[in-house]
């Protein structure tokens, strides 16, 4: 009878030696798949306790995005800041995790000390700040993103569509008026594309941004989309 996960990390404490790669990688991917966080971390102490340390960043980042899905966010920054190699799927993972929390703070701390940056980590930043009632600053992140070179996807301008009412009251100026005026363009395009979006996550009863709405259920939406958008987000980027 085939053993348990937790009887096959049990069994690596047993030999006290460290595993293969290919042992420790489908331990973890069973873990994924049981969406086990507790026997994760397990695998992880088995491996920091034998010094064992992985050549690429697969292992380290499905487990990074483990913890994040898990809500685990102290052991992902954890995990992050203990990692010899990163890349932007590391960056953008724990991104997601603070955008999910509405850690705005560490949003933008993260994101200043990124060394590189893609339209993932600034849709995330953005969408976190605005539904986060930040649209002032969501606005001045995507004027950034423009400055920076890196091109709006629909994950970008969507935001935007589903905080349309709050993004076109703001008192904008110089170069930030063209970026607004983009903003307006952009929305008459994606306005189909957000219908479809949200009926997918089943919020289709909001893509009207007449709609009156209490702000209670206004900020529960914006939560909600906004989980939407980093899952859809992170999921189409790798």
């Amino acid at each position: 009878m085939k053993p348990s996960l937790r009887e096959a990390i049990d069994l690596l404490y047993r030999e006290a030696t460290t595993a293969t790669t290919e042992c420790y990688t489908r331990l973890l991917l069973d873990c994924i798949r049981n969406r086990d966080a507790h026997q994760a971390k397990r695998l992880q102490a088995h491996m920091e306790y034998l010094m064992y340390s992985p050549t690429t960043t697969f292992f380290h980042n499905r487990l990074l995005h483990l913890y994040v899905q898990s809500g685990w966010l102290s052991d992902a920054r954890n995990l992050f800041d203990k990692m010899s190699k990163r890349d932007i799927f590391s960056y953008n993972v724990m991104l997601s995790g603070y955008s999910k929390v509405d850690s705005v703070e560490d949003l933008k701390e993260l994101f200043g000390s990124m060394p590189f940056r893609d339209s993932v980590s600034y849709n995330i930043v953005i969408a976190g700040l605005g539904s986060n009632g930040c649209e002032k600053k969501a606005l001045e992140f995507f004027v950034k993103m423009q400055r920076e070179r890196v091109v709006p996807t629909e994950y970008t301008y969507v935001q935007f569509v589903f905080e349309h009412d709050a993004y076109m009251k703001i008192d904008v100026k110089d170069d930030n008026r063209l970026r607004h005026a983009d903003i307006r363009k952009k929305y008459f395009k994606l306005t189909h594309f957000a219908e479809v979006f949200t009926t997918h996550t089943g919020w289709s009863r909001y893509t009207n941004c007449d709609l009156q709405r209490t702000e209670s259920v206004g900020r529960q939406k914006s939560k909600l989309k906004a989980s939407s958008m980093r899952s859809g987000m992170l999921k189409n980027w790798h």
